[in-house]
């Protein structure tokens, strides 16, 4: 049996292309992805003593969002929360050596959020070994939990 309709090699370098341009010019949505460093100090157990993160990268993305939503009823000052869900080109981040964990820091729209779970099930013609995207939803953390900025002052630059 022959190849499918749309699963030939020019077909997907034809949608590569498309989503592309898409991304970094149609629809432009820049975020910064901050990746869990793996050289931190660690205690007497080997164990890490707090997060630190790598230097960010920017990267276009397809993006989703909740609204945001405040609580005020822990008495400490109003909690607000939301989840975001970032879709990422296969191809465009394979170019740039870089794949998405639980664990890593987006910054959106001035807020930071944890990656929380990926899903990389968007498949071309059902085919498995042509996983087109991945899709990672986050939930918005603290910026004093971070360490990526001094809130006192503002963004390290």
């Amino acid at each position: 049996m022959g190849d499918a309709l749309f699963n030939r090699r020019r077909d997907i370098k034809f949608f590569n292309s498309l989503s592309n341009e898409l991304l970094n010019r149609i629809i432009k949505t820049i975020i910064v992805v901050y990746k869990i460093s793996t050289e931190t100090e660690t205690n007497l157990y080997g164990e890490s003593t707090q997060k630190t993160y790598t230097q960010g990268l920017q990267i276009g993305v397809l993006m989703t969002h909740d609204e945001q939503v405040t609580d005020s009823s822990e008495g400490y000052g109003p909690d607000v929360s939301q989840t975001i869900t970032a879709a990422f080109h296969r191809e465009m981040i394979a170019s740039r050596d870089f794949y998405p964990e639980v664990g890593d820091i987006i910054e959106w729209n001035e807020s930071y959020f944890e990656i929380n779970s990926i899903v990389e099930n968007q498949l071309i013609g059902g085919i498995t070994n042509k996983n087109y995207s991945i899709v990672a939803t986050a939930n918005m953390v603290s910026r004093d939990k971070l360490q990526l900025e001094n809130v006192r002052v503002g963004k390290n630059i």
